[in-house]
């Protein structure tokens, strides 16, 4: 089975789409499957670039340094590349290369599948306060519902995110495939040293985490407004937020955190990666995720992985904490939220080696790589011999 990648794919895995693309084919390659990706070089540098791009990897420039991934070299190799491969892999609704890229495999008659990876038109259930997202409407009015309605199937990463699509474009083609985790990373302890150390923190302190891009749908000044509860309650923890900026989030974020009681309870170390990221999840209290929306939520898998509970709220679509005494799924109350984050500290429920055990054995039972590349391929076959029967029908 021959398929065809077009995704983000920069070397470091720093954003999300990336680092799943980077492990799935992986997996996918490790069971068989024949896999050719095409990226552009956004987020790439020269050096990078040109020792590993490969047949296998091809790297194209991008006319544009911008979110709409716009390569004119890629667009015109899908023409005459499409019809080489049993189906067409594409992991962004809001990008040029995929608007042509679908044209393409529509007229070589190639089957296609496209994830939206959370990048879906936003149907918060909280409006107020989030940007406008008008380029991205327009985008998608113009051209990504054609490329969602047209494709083979629609991988959703989660109920709610085929929920929200299938509201938006009312097609039946829509399917639900979780992202994955190699647990094996979260597994050996890194200590608590290298987190105090980094963050100048005194050793002892209890750290409530949030990790992501400080966007405005991430519902960080709720975030604040429940810490500034749960630090009356107890003075010496730390709240730790950690995340890239979006679009001057970083200043409205320092603004409110100046307001409250205790700033000094609150650090934001920017973007963390690496052994530091590792560590600072294996020593935390719990993750929070207070997210108005959430298509999945990979940091989630990581907490767990780490053997740390999860506090996420109902725009995520993680209910199964709750079912799986691995976390909360709260709505946006601050007094609840209090609660939960006092509980994730004192009842031994929620803590401790066992706790670390069973968390880790549920991620590696439903997200591995093994797991979800197999869905993937059961997924792939079933196109492919759908397209298969039905082109044998047709020259009957």
């Amino acid at each position: 089975m021959k398929v065809l990648f077009c995704s983000l794919y920069s070397p470091s895995g720093g954003d999300g789409v990336s680092n799943s693309t980077r492990q799935l084919v992986s997996a996918l390659e490790e069971k068989g499957v024949d896999v050719t990706v095409f990226t552009t070089n956004l987020g790439w540098n020269a050096e990078d670039a040109r020792k590993l791009k490969s047949e296998k990897l091809h790297i194209f420039k991008a006319a544009f340094d911008n979110n709409f991934d716009f390569s004119v070299e890629m667009i015109k190799r899908f023409y005459g590349v499409c019809k080489n491969y049993d189906l067409i892999h594409f992991n962004s609704i809001y990008s040029v290369s995929t608007v042509f890229g679908a044209h393409a495999a529509r007229k070589s008659n190639t089957p296609y599948i496209v994830l939206p990876q959370g990048n879906f038109i936003p149907l918060f259930k909280r409006q107020k306060g989030v940007r406008s997202v008008v380029k991205k409407i327009l985008f998608f009015n113009l051209f990504s519902r054609r490329v969602l309605v047209n494709a083979d199937k629609v991988v959703c990463n989660s109920e709610s995110e085929k929920k929200s699509v299938c509201n938006q474009i009312r097609t039946n083609n829509l399917v639900c495939i979780g992202n994955g985790l190699d647990t094996s990373i979260y597994l050996e302890p890194k200590g608590s040293k290298i987190v105090y150390e980094k963050l100048g923190i005194k050793e002892g302190t209890p750290i409530f985490l949030f990790l992501g891009r400080l966007a405005e749908e991430k519902a960080i000044p709720f975030l604040l407004d429940v810490w500034g509860r749960v630090v009356q309650r107890m003075p010496n923890a730390v709240l730790v937020v950690c995340g890239e900026s979006y679009r001057g989030s970083y200043a409205k974020i320092k603004e409110k955190v100046r307001r409250l009681n205790r700033p000094e309870s609150v650090l934001i170390p920017g973007v963390i990666s690496g052994e530091l990221k590792i560590a600072l999840l294996q020593n935390s209290k719990c993750l929070l995720l207070p997210s108005y929306f959430e298509s999945f939520g990979n940091v989630v898998l990581e907490a767990l992985g780490s053997g740390i509970p999860v506090i996420a709220s109902e725009g995520t679509p993680w209910r199964v904490l709750e079912e799986t005494h691995l976390g909360k799924w709260l709505p946006w109350d601050v007094e609840t939220w209090e609660e939960a984050m006092l509980e994730m500290v004192n009842d031994g429920t929620y803590y401790g080696k066992s706790f670390a055990e069973r968390s880790r054995q549920w991620v590696k039972d439903n997200f591995s790589w093994q797991k979800i590349s197999d869905e993937y391929i059961d997924l792939y076959e079933e196109i492919i011999r759908g397209r298969k029967n039905a082109i044998y029908k047709t020259q009957l």
